[in-house]
């Protein structure tokens, strides 16, 4: 649409220029824009500005947070037509800080969905004055590049210590209600019941329903 910042007309957030060495995947048949790529969807767009970032640190190793902003928006560039132009590059290195949380003297690790998640993100805004796409768009462009976001892993907080706990207590009430139904015919075993702790009683079920089958056993016979 019209009214759209043209990174997202393109679906190429990241307002990548045409460079005739760069074959990117999910480029669109129709280049109407003579200066940006235009992409068949945004996560294409997306990918193709984590490879971007990713070659940065591979093929340059730069890391530093405000070497990446200077590289991909330096302050003087040349548009394919042999026009010169001039960009605020240390508006954009403080606008990514303030989006980020990361300084710009830090070190990004540029194969880590943890970094590159929340940079993408940020430069996204700043490219467009806006960010539009869902967290799933993000996730599936940076997958699309190599960066797959971390599964969460098992519970092992104090929470998940405590779920572990009330199972076990409500196993244990059981264990006492069938050592309770045996007390009739077992007296012992009503005392172990209200006497035992609760981390033996699964011991105890093992004898009571020894001696309680021992004891039916008799009384069928």
């Amino acid at each position: 649409m019209p009214n759209q910042p043209r990174g997202v007309r393109n679906a190429n957030p990241g307002n990548i220029r045409h460079n005739p060495r760069n074959k990117w995947q999910g480029l669109a048949a129709d280049q109407p824009d003579l200066e940006f790529v235009t992409f068949i969807g945004p996560e294409w767009g997306i990918r193709a500005m984590v490879r971007v970032l990713v070659n940065y640190r591979d093929r340059h190793r730069i890391t530093r947070l405000s070497t990446i902003i200077k590289r991909w928006a330096p302050e003087k560039g040349q548009r394919p037509d042999g026009t010169r132009y001039t960009q605020p590059t240390p508006a954009y290195i403080a606008h990514v800080e303030r989006l980020t949380g990361f300084n710009r003297n830090q070190n990004i690790d540029l194969h880590s969905y943890a970094h590159v998640e929340p940079l993408v993100k940020a430069m996204i805004r700043h490219e467009n004055g806006v960010q539009p796409y869902d967290q799933d768009t993000i996730d599936r462009g940076l997958e699309l590049a190599g960066i797959v976001r971390p599964r969460p892993r098992k519970l092992t907080t104090p929470e998940a210590r405590a779920g572990a706990v009330t199972a076990g207590g409500a196993g244990s009430l059981a264990v006492a209600s069938l050592m309770s139904e045996a007390a009739p015919a077992l007296p012992i075993l009503q005392t172990l019941a209200d006497h035992l702790p609760a981390a033996v009683l699964g011991v105890a079920v093992l004898a009571a329903g020894y001696l309680g089958w021992k004891y039916f056993r008799r009384a069928a016979t």
